[in-house]
């Protein structure tokens, strides 16, 4: 009898516990902070949950190349390789993006994997796909009537959780609307979770648990207060409960830690990076005052501290430190006396202003946020007029090019290295046009990768020259023309956004190099006028190489993105 007893009690045990588990769920990584994300697969690993899903965007992608696309799920799966449990992928934008991203996602992780549910101890879970079939930011139709079905069969589940990449909820672009509808139907559901937005907030949406993560990708700062900070989330179900918890490196916090409130107010709080140019000391002694505005976006009297660093000790800053009170909505103009010697100065080594300020949580934590404004010295070239503009075949064999100044010493890095395989650019212009020409040293051009397709042609995972003009020298907005070497294009004009080429251009490849050239309308980029001798503008060139591996290089080193228009070289044009 005692026997008997005891396994009866032993199965009850069993049928109390068969619903109780944990899983993690992991953000946006895309091989980015390898070692932070490797850290937190390591701690997934020592919790032991009962498996590990991931919510998408795992590697950089945005490419057409699959030679890379399988060396980067081969480097995503060496991370993951220490996670001693099942591991489910979400489709990320970045892994999902083009078309040859999507059929090799499908071979990486199967073709049931693109979107698809499962179930575990009683618990039904969906996984969403928000880029399936180049269609951006939407869950197609096909997926809607697959979820209302999928879900109408899981009604029973104890709990059911929906995993998606883009916060969809959060897109006024998106068919949020129709997902909703359907998610409202099913009263088991108990969280939706996302990543995308490189930031960690929680908030309540229609009723439901919403959770927006971020394991290790980029941010524009570092504030785990009001959501700038890596992390992964860690769920327990037990019984009826469910509790999340969201865990940085070192630490466990509660899953409202940041509320969309809190984020929200703490928004205006946060400068934007910003920059200036100031004259290159190489020319002369540097003896010269600097300015530069702080704006208080915020409702209430401001205090600003800012201070200057200098890398360099050969740099004095005057005031070295200064603080600015601003009322609210108002501009500052913060000025400083900037000397050096004459001599070359790298920009990694100029002087840079940190901007902090005091924010209070609705908690009552005081934060410091501090943002950086940072010092260009652009390199300069002249722009000739021409009365015989250049015939648009890619060649750049025509007479007017001869007189064209070159632009070349192209740098990978901020330090001053050169890239490997050199490029060169001249610009002219006449009365109605700006021409470029763009000349790029490849020792086997007929293996560029060109693999760029509508309905977006992402060049930049191709070999390709990215042109950018900032024709009112503000150092604000800038238009972009993106080419690769089969002549694809990826197009943005200021105020406009993504356009068609706005422009003519013609690309060649030759035995050892490949070419282009462009004549783009004045008017185009908002210059009815023709330049003058008085005219500066804000320019750059980028290109970007895919063999034998990935190389970046710029006329003046920007960020890849955003690409800093203070970080443009000047085109002085001369008559």
């Amino acid at each position: 009898m005692r026997k008997v007893l005891f396994f009866i009690l032993t199965l009850l045990a069993g049928v109390a516990l068969a619903g109780d588990f944990k899983f993690a769920v992991l953000g946006d990584s895309q091989l980015q902070n390898p070692k932070v994300f490797e850290g937190i697969v390591q701690e997934v690993n020592l919790l032991k949950p009962d498996f590990v899903i991931h919510v998408g965007d795992m590697i950089e992608g945005y490419t057409y190349d699959p030679v890379r696309i399988r060396e980067e799920w081969e480097s995503f799966k060496r991370q993951i390789a220490p996670l001693t449990m099942p591991f489910y992928p979400v489709a990320g934008n970045h892994d999902v993006v083009t078309t040859p991203l999507q059929a090799l996602f499908a071979e990486v992780w199967g073709k049931n994997r693109l979107y698809y549910s499962f179930d575990h101890k009683g618990s039904h879970f969906v996984v969403l796909n928000t880029d399936y079939n180049l269609n951006y930011g939407k869950v197609t139709a096909e997926q809607l009537a697959w979820l209302d079905r999928d879900l109408q069969k899981s009604a029973r589940a104890d709990h059911a959780f929906i995993f998606m990449h883009r916060p969809l909820w959060r897109d006024v672009r998106s068919n949020w609307s129709d997902v909703r509808t359907i998610l409202k139907k099913y009263p088991n559901i108990r969280a939706v979770i996302a990543g995308h937005a490189h930031k960690y907030y929680f908030e309540e949406v229609d009723g439901l648990r919403c959770f927006i993560i971020n394991s290790s990708a980029q941010m524009s700062y570092s504030a785990p207060e009001v959501g700038y900070f890596h992390q992964f989330l860690y769920v327990s179900v037990n019984g009826e409960a469910v509790t999340e918890a969201v865990i940085p490196a070192g630490g466990v916090k509660p899953a409202d830690y940041v509320t969309r409130e809190e984020f929200a107010r703490a928004a205006p709080y946060f400068l934007p990076s910003s920059g200036g140019q100031i004259p290159d000391p190489a020319d002369y002694p540097l003896n010269t005052i600097y300015t530069f505005p702080v704006k208080n976006r915020t409702v209430e009297m401001n205090a600003y501290t800012v201070r200057w660093e200098t890398p360099n000790p050969a740099f004095i800053v005057e005031p070295r430190e200064q603080v600015v009170l601003i009322s609210p909505g108002r501009t500052e103009d913060v000025a400083v006396r900037i000397k050096s010697p004459s001599r070359h100065f790298e920009d990694y080594s100029l002087p840079y202003a940190l901007i902090q300020t005091y924010y209070n949580t609705l908690r009552g934590d005081s934060v410091v946020l501090t943002s950086r404004h940072e010092l260009c010295i652009p390199p300069k070239s002249v722009v000739h007029y021409t009365k015989t503009p250049p015939t648009i075949d890619g060649i750049l064999d025509d007479t007017a090019w001869q007189s064209a100044d070159i632009i070349t010493n192209f740098q990978v890095n901020r330090g001053g290295d050169m890239a490997a395989q050199q490029t060169w650019v001249r610009t002219l212009y006449d009365d109605g046009y700006f021409y470029i020409g763009v000349h790029c040293a490849e020792p086997e051009p007929d293996k560029a990768v060109t693999l760029a397709s509508p309905p977006v042609s992402f060049t930049w995972g191709d070999d390709e020259v990215e042109v950018f003009i900032d024709a009112t020298h503000e150092m604000k907005t800038y238009s972009r023309a993106s080419i690769n070497a089969a002549g694809t294009t990826f197009n943005y004009l200021a105020g406009k956004g993504n356009v068609p080429p706005w422009y003519n251009h013609a690309v060649h490849r030759g035995k050892d190099y490949w070419s282009v050239e462009c004549r783009m309308p004045l008017a185009a980029i908002g210059q009815d006028d023709a330049p003058t001798s008085a005219t500066l503008w804000g320019f750059n060139v980028r290109r970007n190489r895919q063999r034998p591996q990935k190389e970046e290089s710029d006329w003046n080193k920007m960020s890849t993105f955003p690409c800093e228009p203070w970080r443009f070289g000047v085109l002085r044009f001369e008559r």
